[in-house]
């Protein structure tokens, strides 16, 4: 293993809790997480009112922010991008199942489950991979609503310390947004930042060398965390 003071420092960008959340489960796996820095990249913004969800058959999840942005109907069918949105449905009430992958892997477990519209997607400003346009290619109804913005932030001054520094920084990157505003706050850096990407979505948003999850989920970036972290 890698002796201590070469091991980089992890940079989290995702929202505070969802950053000490996945920090925990880093440190329940074993690893020293201590050093750790959390600077959210983006904040989440309400749009208009909760959504209602009344005359649909279902409605699609691609993130746990649009969870907390339903107006919940217990046993209502969620379809849901991967498990921690699932899991954030299956909390708030709802029927959730999850396609444990990325925009794809929801669309085919849709369509493959034989899925009826209407439907109804609830989504944040910055979305890839247009989900309601797959299905109404499919002939399902589907409609989407914004219901949230993800604004980007400045970096905290401890992140900012940390580009200017000599030493290596690890950043975990689990959406094209946070990895597109890391990038930004990088230019000039001097640290050298080691990204790992939860999908190959999330690496072309970050437009630099990256570790690629093998699977996009928690599970697999805990595996190419715990791989980055010991390297010398």
């Amino acid at each position: 293993m890698a002796d201590k003071m070469a091991r980089p420092t992890l940079l989290m960008t995702r929202p505070q809790l969802a950053s000490r959340r996945f920090l925990q489960r880093l440190e329940d796996d074993g690893m020293d997480v201590a050093d750790a820095v959390i600077s959210p990249a983006i904040d989440i913004k309400p749009v208009g009112e909760p959504v209602a969800l009344t005359g649909v058959a279902g409605v699609i999840f691609t993130s746990v922010n649009g969870v907390g942005r339903a107006q919940a109907v217990p046993g209502l069918p969620a379809w849901c991008v991967g498990d921690q949105t699932a899991w954030a449905a299956a909390q708030a009430g709802f029927e959730a199942r999850s396609a444990g992958g990325n925009a794809a892997d929801l669309v085919a477990l849709i369509l493959g489950s034989g899925g009826q519209g209407p439907l109804i997607h609830i989504r944040g400003v910055h979305s890839r991979g247009d989900v309601a346009e797959a299905l109404r290619a499919a002939g399902i109804a589907v409609n989407s609503v914004i219901s949230y913005d993800q604004p980007a932030q400045d970096p905290t001054d401890d992140a900012a310390a940390l580009f200017q520094a000599k030493g290596r920084v690890l950043a975990p990157l689990f959406s094209p947004r946070s990895a597109g505003v890391l990038r930004g706050w990088a230019q000039g850096a001097e640290a050298p930042i080691e990204a790992v990407a939860l999908s190959e979505a999330v690496a072309e948003a970050w437009g630099q060398p990256v570790t690629v999850a093998r699977h996009p989920d928690g599970a697999a970036m805990v595996d190419a965390i715990r791989a980055a972290l010991m390297r010398g």
